[in-house]
């Protein structure tokens, strides 16, 4: 064979060989493409069910600690009032 010859052949087997590899591959590999695809689409909305929960329990905590707040002060003002009473004559 001719250096000629081998060019053709090593061209031609290029057009048809490439694009049969890739189809090949294509198909070998869509399976597995859309497993990784699904799997991030469910680590994805686990994450989102997460933040979610998260953002309830931080309200709820915001909640909690106002509705503290509201009673340390009014415990502050039956203390104040309290010893207002224990100390008569004193204004």
């Amino acid at each position: 064979m001719s250096p000629e010859e081998i060019l053709q052949f090593v061209v031609v087997g290029a057009i048809v060989v490439i694009p049969a590899l890739a189809i090949s591959a294509r198909i070998a590999l869509r399976p597995m493409v859309d497993a990784v695809a699904r799997l991030r689409e469910l680590t994805t909305t686990k994450d989102r069910v997460h933040a979610d929960t998260l953002a309830t329990e931080l309200r709820e905590l915001r909640a909690t600690t106002a509705e503290l707040a509201e009673e340390v002060r009014a415990l502050r003002e039956g203390g104040e009032f309290y010893r207002q009473l224990q100390a008569p004559g004193q204004d």
